[in-house]
């Protein structure tokens, strides 16, 4: 997270490509040697989050901005 929005955009094309294989539920993904955890939701509300991204089909949502 700390170079711009490139995580952001990985992220975002990985929940593309997980959403053809999924409708429900989530996946979530660690970014190495940090705190945050990147989540995909599918037709699923993260409470939880410090920050959420709605798209068409699925969320991304952010936990461990909060320290």
């Amino acid at each position: 997270m700390k170079q711009g929005y490139q995580p952001l955009t990985l992220i975002d094309r990985l929940c593309s490509i997980i959403n053809f294989k999924t409708e429900t539920g989530s996946k979530p993904f660690l970014i190495e040697n940090e705190p945050q955890q990147l989540i995909c939701a599918f037709n699923e509300d993260i409470t939880d989050a410090d920050l959420v991204f709605k798209r068409g089909n699925y969320s991304i949502a952010v936990k461990g901005l909060r320290q």
